[in-house]
């Protein structure tokens, strides 16, 4: 699969000559700036107890880990996002979201 996507890239490089494309497949330098506890760790081989809130595909969900210690702040965060999109002259959120 990597070479054919590097076949495409090739293709597309020679079709659009001022395209940069290198930053595609590179992997990211660095990790997003959130503290470790905030991350959402599931171990390999260990059972960890989540809720599913959306099912997107088979191979595309999103979870919540209730036992996580930043679980307690998804509400305020929801509500938070609630007050300030319904707020007058707030820009309206695409819909689907991308």
């Amino acid at each position: 699969l990597q070479q054919q996507v590097e076949m495409a890239l090739s293709f597309i490089g020679k079709k659009f000559k001022d395209l940069d494309l290198t930053n595609l497949y590179a992997p990211p330098l660095t990790l997003p700036s959130l503290p470790i506890t905030s991350w959402l760790l599931l171990p390999s081989g260990v059972t960890v107890e989540v809720i599913v809130v959306n099912i997107v595909s088979a191979g595309h969900i999103f979870v919540q880990q209730h036992t996580h210690p930043t679980y307690h702040a998804l509400r305020s965060l929801d509500q938070q996002m609630f007050l300030c999109y319904s707020q007058p002259g707030t820009p309206a959120l695409p819909s689907p979201a991308e």
